[in-house]
């Protein structure tokens, strides 16, 4: 015999279907209300799309298996609340549908229709990913770790993009998952579909699959909104754990990043970012269009990582943006070796290099022992930039000052390089790692080996509201230098 809450369940699973099929585009589950007095949680509630892509609520639904006599007072409060001008309440399999403003019986079910088939406003697809998120990690369903949380949700929008643009498929299948076997071979199918490197590691499904469809109906299968949505969401989350700054750039890092590249006028074949983890910089250069290149990657060693940075990447529609999962530091020859017009490096700041033999081709390692990934990263983008390419790289302030191997990467930017610009960001830009003193290099590789440069650009922002104006400073400082050339 069923229990009371799972037949509460399979109520809402049926009353969900039927508010689809009235026309609501979007239905969410246990929906916060805020009354005067009190907080409450509505069941169900029904949404449209309006014509600024926005969800608009037009039904308010409470589920209840036995009549309860203060059900349609409540259902009252919550229709006044939301704004709502329908309510529907269920009791077993019979419906009752009333006025949202005024209760009074209706007997004909209302019909709805939508101006878009998915929220389209970049604050409502956030809003619902993050919903999406923490359902599966505040122990709606059974507690997973957040890397685990983050490969699902992935999981959840590489099917959705799947089955929006396979000519094989329709999205309208999405509705129709029902156990966890349809769902492991559609996400088997959309990674081989897409050529994922890495498949997404999905070890349990942490949510009921009906649950778990009806949070992410609403959102598009392709948006531009979805990639940045989506890091802006893993940013936040791992900021609430404690774990700023984990493969992906802070907000300030990929603003300067974005801005000193847009004035750079970067012309060519081939882009790169060799440390790219979520994709958060390589994402917002090419998102904000300021390469004119025909291929942009980026590469990143952890495959988990790289997995949701394609994924992020694919439901963006950015077609030239690709991810790769391997090491960068163990590109070279004739395919890449000065071979890229732009190298962008935001790399791992204080790790050592990993103990491996095919880093003995760099100089620095010839130097020493102990040189930091950072700074091998620094050779490998002198090594692969063409002459006259642009590197952009954040550096440690180690780099910059200290003795020892980064010493040796100085001497080597020095003489294959041309730094244009030193911008030394303030030691709060790196919060929480307050300690961590960084600067920003835009380097361009000598054409000849004879080619020198009369001046370079410092930069010293007091605030991290300083660094915009800085990075224009520095932009003015070139175009006025290429006047005098």
């Amino acid at each position: 015999m069923l229990s009371e809450r799972m037949v509460h369940s399979q109520i809402e699973d049926n009353i969900v279907q039927y508010l689809y099929g009235i026309g609501c585009t979007v239905v969410r589950s246990d929906v916060d209300v805020n009354m005067r007095n009190r907080r409450g949680r509505a069941d169900l509630v029904g949404f449209i799309i309006d014509e600024s892509g926005k969800s608009v609520p037009k039904v308010v639904v409470e589920v209840k298996t036995a009549p309860d006599p203060n059900s349609q007072q409540q259902l009252y409060e919550y229709a006044k609340a939301l704004d709502c001008p329908y309510a529907l309440l269920v009791i077993n399999k019979d419906k009752y549908w009333f006025d949202g403003q005024t209760l009074l019986p209706i007997l004909e079910s209302p019909k709805f229709e939508s101006k878009y088939p998915y929220i389209e406003d970049a604050a409502e697809i956030k809003n619902q990913l993050s919903r999406s998120l923490w359902k599966l990690l505040d122990g709606s369903g059974r507690l997973i770790s957040l890397p685990k949380g983050i490969a699902f949700l992935a999981s959840g929008l590489l099917i959705r993009a799947y089955l929006g643009q396979s000519d094989e498929r329709d999205i309208a299948e999405w509705l129709k998952i029902e156990t966890e076997e349809q769902y492991r071979n559609l996400l088997d199918q959309a990674s081989s579909y897409f050529k994922l490197e890495e498949s997404l590691l999905i070890e349990e499904i942490p949510i009921s699959i009906g649950e778990w469809i009806t949070l992410l109906t609403e959102i598009p299968p392709f948006h531009k909104s979805l990639g940045e949505a989506a890091l802006l969401l893993i940013h936040d989350v791992l900021a609430k754990e404690g774990r700023n700054g984990e493969y992906v750039s802070s907000q300030h890092i990929r603003s300067a990043f974005k801005e000193i590249i847009a004035g750079l006028n970067v012309i060519g074949e081939r882009a790169i970012d060799l440390a790219a983890g979520y994709s958060s910089v390589s994402f917002d250069i090419y998102a904000n269009d300021l390469l004119d290149v025909k291929s942009f990657r980026g590469y990143e060693v952890v495959s988990e990582v790289c997995g949701i940075a394609q994924v992020i990447s694919i439901v963006s529609g950015f077609t030239h943006l690709k991810y790769v999962c391997a090491d960068s530091l163990l590109l070279q020859g004739d395919e890449h070796n000065d071979k890229y017009s732009l190298v962008v490096v935001d790399p791992p700041l204080g790790v050592k290099a990993r103990n491996n033999v095919e880093y003995d081709k760099f100089e620095l390692t010839s130097r020493s022992r102990n040189a930091r990934t950072s700074d091998l990263m620094i050779e490998q983008a002198l090594n692969l930039a063409e002459p006259g390419g642009y590197i952009v790289t954040l550096v440690p302030e180690g780099t910059l000052f200290s003795s020892g191997p980064s010493s040796f990467i100085r001497d080597l930017v020095k003489e294959r390089a041309i730094i244009e610009g030193i911008i030394s960001l303030p030691s709060h830009t790196m919060k929480p790692f307050a300690g961590v003193k960084v600067s920003i290099l835009v380097l361009h590789k000598k054409k000849e080996v004879t080619e020198t440069a009369k001046e370079l650009f410092l930069g010293n922002p007091k605030s991290v509201d300083d660094i915009s104006n800085v990075i224009k400073e520095f932009h003015n400082w070139r175009r006025k230098k290429g006047e005098e050339v």
